[in-house]
């Protein structure tokens, strides 16, 4: 079976330009992304409760990994532009 994913098409490009962007100054001349990895990490954080494709991007640009995400605190979730108090505790109570 497969499943299309026509709509990240634009998605990831965006996240790879976010990644190399953001991090050069922290690690390097790129910070060793690739779509396939890219597009894995956005599909696992869209796992979490009121969670779609751009608050994942959002998610890993100020975390870093899906592991940080999953284990920040409420704080440190309300701090991305998006996620409220609400949705930080909703996200804390499932990955818990």
């Amino acid at each position: 079976m497969r499943i299309s994913i026509t709509g990240y098409r634009s998605i990831i490009p965006s996240a790879m330009r976010l990644c190399s962007n953001s991090y050069e100054n922290a690690v390097g001349p790129t910070c060793g992304w690739t779509k396939r990895v890219a597009s894995r990490q956005i599909f696992a954080l869209q796992g979490l409760p009121g969670v779609g494709p751009v608050l994942a991007m959002r998610l890993l640009h100020h975390l870093g990994s899906v592991e940080r995400v999953v284990t920040a605190d409420v704080e440190t979730l309300s701090q991305v532009r998006g996620v409220g108090q609400k949705k930080a505790a909703r996200i804390r109570e499932l990955v818990g």
